[in-house]
């Protein structure tokens, strides 16, 4: 009695192709390497560990206690900081935007205009305007490295 040989089906052509073989003869496309059947799935090792049965009842004994107020007072101050967060960036970035723009205007600026057509004679303004954010929010930010809370 003789073995039969195992046969893959192509996935391009579907002819039988001999399980040995990586290309297909009838239309040469190449065939990934089919896994036997007798070989057992491999499955990756979990990343977590098991807890051994000691530890789960030392866990199961105990009382949850889930106390809502903490979690809300926890998202209320990271509400509150992140607030007063944003008012001392968005100073600083202004107050650095305008203070360079006026620094633009002020050098490059050929007969009181600059080439974007933007009047230089405006410069004190974007400059000292610049100035003032700038050293609000520096301030602001300081302060807010000072406050332990």
């Amino acid at each position: 009695m003789t073995r039969a040989t195992k046969h893959k089906l192509c996935w391009n052509c579907e002819g039988r192709v001999q399980f040995d073989q990586e290309n297909c003869p009838f239309c040469g496309v190449y065939l990934s390497p089919s896994i036997a059947k007798e070989a057992p799935p491999e499955f990756p090792e979990p990343l977590y560990q098991k807890a051994n049965p000691q530890e789960q009842d030392a866990y199961s004994h105990q009382e949850h206690s889930f106390e809502e107020n903490n979690s809300t007072e926890h998202f209320s101050k990271e509400k509150r900081e992140s607030r007063d967060v944003i008012l001392p960036l968005a100073l600083l970035l202004s107050g650095s935007i305008f203070c360079l723009f006026g620094i633009v205007l002020f050098l490059f600026s050929k007969d009181g205009t600059l080439t974007l057509k933007w009047d230089a004679n405006f410069f004190p303004f974007y400059l000292i305007g610049g100035a003032i954010l700038f050293f609000f929010g520096w301030r602001t930010l300081n302060r807010l490295k000072d406050d332990p809370q």
